[in-house]
């Protein structure tokens, strides 16, 4: 097999004494689908003080250096490349997902025994122009679309626990299926997942909500086969406290393409406990996700805070303008928790409000003050001043909210005048 690879790299790696490798997930998406993806990892027995100056000889730029880990990140003609010189590793007990200990070695065997799934210790040298396989098992297992880890399972989770995390990625986005010995052992170590920082558990779990769109070849329900995998292994639990019942729930709610799944996965795991903010806080502070996704999850609280209340009509439109168009996002989760049965129907009413604001849709109605036809100036031509200004713009965008054809300029222009003077 011939890998079609950038000029540049071929004929650095034909000036080399030593083979350098393309190893993980360019070789096991290449043998998946016949394509090449733009992420290109290199391996080899050279160590970074005697690579770095080879690269700079062949015209290549450095990125960045770690070498603890005999890292080193370049690029030539816009393509970026990571190497990693061949290596042993140890972990403390406990999976915490950093070695404690790194030796490099020249032993292509001893490398591959370190990484996780066989899948990902399929190697190509570069020179040679040839695959090398140096457990006997990566291939098979990409022809067959089975997982596995390149050793005893037991030693691949114990030594890492976000592990458990890429396991149940890998299923989404490759479309395999896991050994059971490596789903048992899973589970096993399911706790070592307390041991890995929040960052890097949110960063995989964004992935795995998406797992279906990585690749040309993930299958159109990767999202859910990997969700379903971490409950099955009881990741899930570890790291919300939710047990498999309600977690599947929660896993069945975030199917849709038109909901962002990242905030609407996390805000089914909040409301699943009687005190939602509570479950809020504490996610917050154990997976640190973006101020965006927090902000989205605490203003669906707020509408169910509102909608759990029964209001009058025009208070109903007036709140779904104001938040507008979140609420349009919030109601396709709601329907979709609705559906498998993670909230009540009735609660929520969720028909009911669709209706109502493709109505308000229909008729024109505005969703925001920059919809009203009359703007700041105007009232500020009037003489308002401070917090008045907001109060006015409230109830005129209540009044043309409430109104069907009543955001115009003369009609508006008429209801300030009435309201200057009287805002309490």
């Amino acid at each position: 097999m011939i890998l079609k690879l950038d000029k540049s790299i071929e004929e650095f790696a034909e000036k080399l004494d030593k083979p350098i490798y393309v190893v993980g997930g360019l070789i096991r998406n290449y043998l998946i689908s016949g394509q090449l993806n733009t992420d290109i990892d290199l391996c080899g027995a050279y160590k970074t003080e005697e690579l770095l100056p080879l690269l700079k000889e062949c015209g290549f730029s450095l990125l960045f250096e770690y070498k603890r880990t005999g890292t080193v990140v370049f690029s030539k003609n816009n393509i970026k490349y990571e190497y990693t010189t061949l290596r042993t590793e140890s972990y403390y007990v406990g999976g915490n997902h950093t070695p404690n200990e790194v030796v490099f070695t020249d032993d292509i065997v001893a490398d591959a025994k370190r990484r996780d799934f066989t899948c990902n210790a399929i190697y190509y040298d570069i020179k040679k122009k040839q695959i090398t396989d140096p457990l006997n098992s990566g291939i098979k297992d990409v022809e067959n679309r089975v997982l596995d880890t390149v050793i005893k399972p037991d030693d691949v989770f114990s030594s890492d626990g976000l592990r458990l995390m890429r396991l149940a990625r890998f299923c989404g986005e490759l479309s395999f299926t896991p050994t059971n010995s490596v789903i048992m052992s899973a589970e096993k170590n399911r706790k070592n997942i307390a041991d890995i920082s929040g960052e890097r558990i949110y960063f995989e779990l964004n992935n795995i909500l998406y797992a279906d769109k990585k690749y040309s070849f993930s299958g159109k329900n990767g999202h859910i086969n990997a969700l379903n995998v971490l409950n099955e292994t009881g990741v899930i639990n570890i790291l919300f406290g939710i047990e498999k019942s309600g977690a599947k729930k929660i896993i069945e709610s975030v199917v849709s393409d038109e909901i962002d799944r990242l905030s609407a996965f996390l805000y089914g795991t909040v409301i699943s406990f009687f005190d939602s903010d509570t479950a809020l806080k504490n996610v917050v502070k154990r997976l640190k996700p973006d101020k965006k996704t927090t902000d989205k999850i605490k203003r669906f609280l707020c509408f169910d805070e509102f909608f759990n209340k029964k209001h009058k009509k025009k208070e109903t439109k007036f709140f779904i303008a104001k938040n507008y168009p979140l609420i349009k996002e919030y109601l396709l989760v709601k329907k979709e928790q609705t559906k498998v049965g993670l909230v009540s129907y009735y609660r929520t009413n969720v028909k009911k409000l669709f209706m109502l604001l493709a109505k308000m849709e229909k008729d024109g109605v505005p969703f925001s003050f920059a919809d009203l036809k009359i703007g700041v100036k105007d009232i500020l031509d009037c003489g308002v001043k401070g917090k008045d200004i907001k109060l006015i713009q409230e109830k005129l965008l209540f009044f043309a909210v409430n109104h069907k054809g009543k955001n115009k300029r003369d009609c508006l222009q008429k209801l300030l005048m009435h309201y200057i003077g009287h805002t309490d």
